[in-house]
């Protein structure tokens, strides 16, 4: 039955005569290392976070995700992943503000007995203003 299978030419599930293309992801550790490869696997859920973690770390405007060309871009790099829109992506960096949020503090109440916050604001020669935000902890010794 198994020979018929691979040979019936009806058979929707019969790829024999298709190149199977084999996709493999380096391993990084957290060193920046590369380990060995690895067969790869899509997860939509953890590119979402990605992107995410990608426009707030680099400071993208939301309406970048609807640019065609970045939207190709990423088509070329995964077909399989669907670019959220940009209130979608307002939404899932509101979602990891609170998530980031709620582990801060939880951390803060079960680590360290008090916290001082203080800041600090300059301008640069450009006119841009900036703030920093230094905590000193201060433990229950």
């Amino acid at each position: 039955m198994g020979g018929h299978l691979r040979r019936c030419k009806q058979n929707p599930n019969n790829d024999s005569n298709k190149r199977r293309k084999i996709t493999t992801t380096p391993t990084i550790d957290e060193h920046g290392i590369l380990n060995s490869l690895s067969a790869s696997k899509f997860d939509q859920e953890e590119a979402r976070r990605a992107l995410v973690e990608m426009f707030i770390g680099e400071e993208l405007p939301f309406r970048f995700v609807e640019i065609p060309k970045f939207r190709r871009f990423v088509h070329i790099l995964q077909a399989r992943f669907k670019v959220p829109s940009r209130i979608t992506l307002a939404r899932d960096i509101g979602a990891l503000y609170a998530e980031e949020k709620m582990k801060l503090q939880n951390f803060l109440s079960e680590n360290y007995g008090r916290v001082c916050l203080t800041t600090n604001t300059w301008t640069s020669f450009q006119n841009f203003t900036y703030m920093s935000l230094t905590a000193y902890f201060v433990d229950l010794d």
